[in-house]
C-alpha cells in the first residue's frame, strides 16, 4: 500500500508531466484552497501552475496535509514506489535509464496524440528547448554513443 503523500506525488506527476524533483519540491504554501499548485521550475525551467482541483474528492485540506510529508521522500523512494507499482513495464524491454520519467513520457505522448501544439506542451512541462519535447513526443530516449539505434 502507499500513503496519501505517495498518491499526491503520483497524481501531480501524472497530471502535469512534471519531473520527480519538481513534485518533491511541492510545499503546503504553494497549494491554494482551490487546488492550484505552484511547481517550481527546476533544471532551468520556468515556474508553472497546475490545477489538481479534480482531486476534490480527496479534499484540498488532505492534499495540503499530505504535502507536509513530501520532504521525507527522495528520488530513490519514488523510483522504488514506481517499480513496486509495476510502472517499469510501460517501457517493455527497452533499457530506459529511469522509470521516474514515465509520467513525462506519458503526458507528452498523450498531448501529442491529442494534436496539442508541441510548443504548448513544451511550456506545460517546462522544457527550454523544443528538441527535448520532441524527444518525448517521438517516443525516443536519449542516446549514448553505444546505443544509437534504440528507441522506446
Amino acid at each position: 500500500a502507499y500513503s496519501g503523500t505517495d498518491k499526491l506525488l503520483l497524481y501531480v506527476m501524472f497530471l502535469s508531466g512534471c519531473r520527480v524533483s519538481e513534485a518533491l519540491d511541492i510545499r503546503p504554501s504553494r497549494i491554494s484552497p482551490s487546488g492550484q499548485v505552484l511547481l517550481r521550475g527546476l533544471k532551468g525551467s520556468d515556474d508553472r501552475v497546475i490545477n489538481i482541483g479534480s482531486m476534490a474528492r480527496y479534499g484540498v485540506d488532505n492534499i495540503i496535509l499530505a504535502s507536509y510529508d513530501i520532504e521525507l521522500r527522495s528520488r530513490f523512494s519514488m523510483y522504488r514506489l514506481l517499480k513496486r507499482l509495476g510502472f517499469s513495464q510501460y517501457f517493455g524491454e527497452s533499457p530506459v535509464p529511469s522509470v521516474t520519467h514515465i509520467f513525462r513520457h506519458m503526458y507528452i505522448r498523450e498531448q501529442s496524440e491529442q494534436g496539442i501544439e508541441l510548443t504548448t506542451t513544451q511550456r506545460a512541462v517546462g522544457h527550454k528547448n523544443i528538441n527535448n519535447t520532441k524527444h518525448y513526443a517521438n517516443g525516443q530516449r536519449r542516446r549514448s554513443g553505444r546505443d544509437k539505434g534504440n528507441t522506446l
